[in-house]
């Protein structure tokens, strides 16, 4: 059982320490108010901003 443990606590601090530093997202802007385009043909809205 403390192997297991063991193990898995290094697995956690090997794959924690690999950050990305850029993060994709896909997203449709078809669903106002959650995605949208603006006048400026950019993707605004409340996923844009949570993300």
């Amino acid at each position: 059982m403390k192997k297991l443990v063991l193990a898995a606590l290094l697995a956690s601090f090997a794959t924690g320490s690999i950050a990305a530093e850029k993060i994709n997202f896909g997203v449709s802007a078809t669903y106002p108010p959650f995605e949208s385009l603006d006048a400026s043909n950019k993707i605004v809205g409340f996923d844009i901003d949570l993300a």
